[in-house]
């Protein structure tokens, strides 16, 4: 009965996130007609890719055995950085180039201290959030954080035809990741090191090689993160980020990634972030606080964990 009760589950568990999806979606159109709208869509999904690029990344430090509560400053660091640069006149392009590489050293330092110690990760990236997160503030505070480059802004606000720029790229780095997760060694490995890591250094792989690997990736993809998120708003915020933190660990829950380690799919991930927001859209439609939307996520949350540890201990 309960290896039944699995197989099911198992099966089912895919749909959760595109059920409740369709359910939120035609519950809340029939309220309010314009939410089925193709720019509804648009703006929904520009607003779920700084999350969604942000759940992507903490899902890859959890793949491998850990997570990574600093990559919300990460990203808050990079973009004050990019933003710092733009405003002392160096080419966009160039400060973007500049915080990305600000947030892969973010991620190397996360990746080197627990590669080659015993220190759990909770404690290390608790720590080097703060670092991060005091690092961008200091820099705020003392020079502008006003966007003044439309180059930049068209990652967050322009479009290619149709369809947002932030969509365009959060799609791309989607398919990126799952052919490098799904299709490559470095991806295989990746999910060994999370699974079963001594059997991966039996066979003389370097676990310390690929955890920071897959910090360096997780920070690379948050300063991505970052960039859109500031180019949208044109003006850096480190006060809000923090938040995001959370919201990063409830979609890739919804989206099926699990703590005790397995092999999630990397369409759940995006999934699970925009339940979130579309949650959040449909709520907001409603005129209910964001006191409530918070409740209401947490509950979801709840459940989501504890039915996928009710059928895995079954």
């Amino acid at each position: 009965m309960n290896t039944d009760l699995y197989k099911i589950y198992h099966r089912v568990r895919p749909l959760y996130c595109p059920v409740l999806l369709i359910a939120i979606w035609g519950y809340t159109s029939i309220f309010h007609p314009d939410f089925l709208k193709i720019t509804n869509l648009f703006i929904i999904l520009r607003q779920s890719s700084y999350l969604g690029i942000l759940a992507l990344a903490m899902s890859i430090t959890v793949i491998v055995g850990g997570i990574d509560f600093s990559i919300a400053a990460t990203a808050a660091l990079s973009s004050t950085i990019c933003v710092m640069l733009m405003n002392f006149h160096v080419p966009a392009a160039a400060a973007v180039v500049l915080g990305m590489l600000a947030a892969v050293f973010c991620g190397l330092l996360n990746g080197i201290i627990l590669s080659f110690t015993v220190l759990e990760p909770y404690y290390i990236t608790i720590g080097t959030m703060t670092l991060f997160f005091c690092g961008a503030s200091i820099i705020k505070s003392t020079f502008p954080s006003q966007v003044l480059s439309n180059e930049f802004s068209f990652i967050g606000k322009g479009y290619v035809g149709p369809v947002p720029a932030a969509v365009l790229l959060l799609f791309l780095i989607y398919v990126i990741m799952s052919v490098i997760l799904n299709h490559t060694y470095y991806g295989r490995y990746l999910f060994a090191l999370g699974s079963n890591p001594t059997g991966l250094a039996f066979i003389g792989i370097s676990t310390r090689k690929y955890k920071t690997f897959a910090y360096v990736l997780a920070a690379f993809l948050a300063g991505i993160a970052g960039i859109i998120l500031t180019s949208r708003n044109n003006y850096v915020n480190t006060t809000q980020d923090f938040s995001y933190i959370v919201d990063a660990i409830f979609a890739i829950t919804l989206g099926g990634v699990r703590f005790q380690g397995n092999n999630p799919r990397i369409s759940g991930i995006f999934l699970g972030s925009l339940l979130l927001c579309v949650i959040s859209k449909c709520l907001n439609s409603f005129g209910i606080s964001v006191l409530i939307q918070d409740m209401i996520c947490c509950l979801l949350f709840l459940f989501t964990i504890a039915a996928d540890n009710y059928c895995k201990r079954n």
